[in-house]
């Protein structure tokens, strides 16, 4: 069987470690980083979605029907409710790290 190699230096990497032993290369540094990288695009997606529903509310004319203030009301709280989840799955990872 093959042993892994490091991504950085392409030496093998012993089975136990973490860490290369010949550059220092840190996997589970790379791997949380790559984890903050998407909890961000996440964070970004649900301000975006907050964006759309705050318009749909708050830019709507006189004669739209109830369905439309319902969906913008809909579509603001379902944004919230992400960025929500996606601050406290932040704020729990930060505090781990210490």
């Amino acid at each position: 069987m093959l042993s892994p190699r490091c991504p950085q230096c392409g030496q093998p990497l012993p089975d136990s470690s973490v860490a290369c032993t010949s550059c220092g290369y840190d996997g589970t540094k790379a791997a949380r980083q790559r984890t903050n990288r998407i909890l961000t695009l996440v964070l970004l997606f649900a301000m975006g979605i907050c964006l759309v529903g705050a318009c749909l509310v708050f830019f709507r004319g006189g004669d739209t029907s109830r369905r439309q203030a319902i969906v913008g009301d809909l579509v603001f709280a379902a944004g919230f409710l992400i960025y929500l989840i996606t601050r406290v799955v932040l704020f729990i990872r930060q505090r781990r790290k210490r």
